[in-house]
């Protein structure tokens, strides 16, 4: 599955309004560094998130300063699961 534009603009509503959601799992859908910018305006500041796994995805550097800066703001409860994933090894967040 493709996820397109608009359909992450309503998971990020989505994701905004279920405060109680803790899990994200979002496997093999070729969501790329445009599209989780997107995913991210649901999730960045939200209070009770804690897994998010992205495996499977077409996400680079862009996509790992997000999830970077969601990390460093939520603290250490974050567990973050992406093989496969193309991101660098020096990300400057």
């Amino acid at each position: 599955m493709m996820y397109r534009a608009q359909d992450c603009a309503w998971l990020a509503e989505f994701i905004a309004g279920s405060p109680l959601l803790k899990t994200l799992e979002i496997h093999r859908s070729r969501i790329d560094d445009t599209r989780l910018l997107m995913l991210a305006n649901g999730f960045v500041n939200h209070p009770s998130l804690s897994d998010i796994s992205l495996p499977y995805n077409v996400l680079g550097d862009d996509a790992a300063r997000v999830l970077a800066r969601h990390i460093d703001h939520t603290g250490p409860r974050v567990r973050l699961v992406c093989p496969h994933c193309h991101i660098s090894t020096r990300v400057r967040v």
